[in-house]
């Protein structure tokens, strides 16, 4: 039953990439120097029972880290928790409009990492979690600047995912500068994003995603477009459904913005 969730979740992943992106990269253990512009990374091992313990960010020559420590879940006792031999299974997936790390870890039962501190002229420029309606799992995002790649790697002995970035020449990436997001109103951290996710997805949504906003709230975003009028006419599609949603155009560079329900 756990593999059956942990191949659903992989399919999901892929299917929030941006069309062109890489196939899965498998997160080797210990450093390679294997750096992907778009993509994703999975690894770990199936199981259950850990605690997102920490996350770290630092500063070496030529990239930044970031560092997730998986610990065994210990229960109104995490200080003392001890750390996982392996990682269990995650994915680490490179998005755009706006720029950001999607990780997803499986199999963890508690969230115990405080927010990593992060410097204002970092390429790590935000971190925040999403909600994931499933409590054998847990998703967050950084917050990344553009012109970037990443490396992920697991350490063993103990579990930790690493996460390098380093940066690249601007505008070396390709792909479009502004697409037409066609997305929810803004709403506060909850529940309510999630189930919406879930009203997306079973009017057929294959990229939906819950994105922080501009004023630090959420969104639900359907998918975005290369142009006005493809999104107008999905749009259309859904209000038929009763299901309201807005267009907004987006730089690379952009934040989603505030959208309060009229």
């Amino acid at each position: 039953m756990m593999r059956s969730s942990i191949l659903t979740a992989a399919i999901l992943i892929q299917s929030c990439l941006p069309a062109g992106s890489a196939v899965d990269t498998i997160a080797t253990e210990g450093k390679s120097g294997t750096y992907i512009a778009r993509g994703s990374f999975t690894g770990g091992e199936v199981k259950d029972g850990r605690d997102v313990h920490d996350i770290e960010w630092s500063v070496h020559e030529g990239f930044e880290r970031i560092e997730i420590r998986i610990h065994e879940a210990k229960w109104l006792d995490s200080e003392n928790a001890t750390p996982a031999a392996l990682p269990c299974w995650f994915s680490v997936s490179r998005e755009d409009f706006p720029a950001r790390l999607l990780v997803v870890v499986r199999g963890t039962r508690m969230f115990s990492a405080a927010p990593p501190e992060l410097p204002p002229a970092a390429l790590v420029r935000g971190f925040y979690r999403i909600i994931y309606l499933d409590d054998a799992g847990s998703m967050f995002a950084f917050e990344i600047n553009n012109d970037t790649e990443f490396e992920v790697f697991e350490r063993h002995d103990p579990a930790v995912i690493v996460i390098d970035i380093r940066e690249t020449v601007a505008g070396s990436r390709g792909g479009p500068e502004t697409v037409f997001s066609l997305r929810s109103v803004s709403w506060t951290h909850g529940e309510r994003s999630g189930h919406f996710q879930e009203v997306l997805m079973k009017a057929g949504a294959k990229k939906s995603r819950i994105i922080r906003d501009a004023e630090g709230d959420f969104c639900v975003e359907e998918g975005w477009y290369p142009t006005l009028k493809e999104a107008e006419e999905k749009r259309g599609i859904l209000a038929e459904q009763n299901i309201v949603l807005y267009v907004e155009q987006r730089g690379t560079g952009d934040q989603p913005r505030n959208i309060q329900p009229e």
